[in-house]
């Protein structure tokens, strides 16, 4: 059983705008002086309002190219951007804590 015709273009069209907005930012993790080009992944400065995987790969890069324009992503080597995330987690966790919303149990 082989892959559907149109599904192998729309992949292949992920890809390549994926690989024009990788190049448009640089081709670089923008996290200071990591010099690293492979691996890079599309962080959101202040979050996603959205779930990727409710969107196939053309609808997802259509909502990176949409929040690049907007100024909302930076580009990052995938250390730094599960770094930013964990620590991004961290603060709402500890937020929620302090306004004892969320399902934290008190001590």
């Amino acid at each position: 059983m082989g892959s559907h015709p149109a599904g192998k273009r729309c992949q292949l069209e992920a890809q390549r705008r994926r690989a024009a907005l990788i190049a448009k930012r640089g081709g670089v993790c923008e996290d200071g002086f990591c010099f690293v080009t492979v691996g890079l992944e599309f962080d959101h400065l202040n979050g996603r309002d959205w779930t990727p995987s409710k969107l196939s790969r053309l609808q997802r890069i259509a909502r990176y190219e949409a929040d690049d324009a907007a100024g909302l992503i930076r580009l990052l080597c995938r250390p730094h951007n599960a770094a930013d995330g964990s620590a991004r987690r961290w603060r709402a966790d500890r937020t929620r804590r302090a306004e004892g919303t969320g399902n934290y149990e008190s001590a």
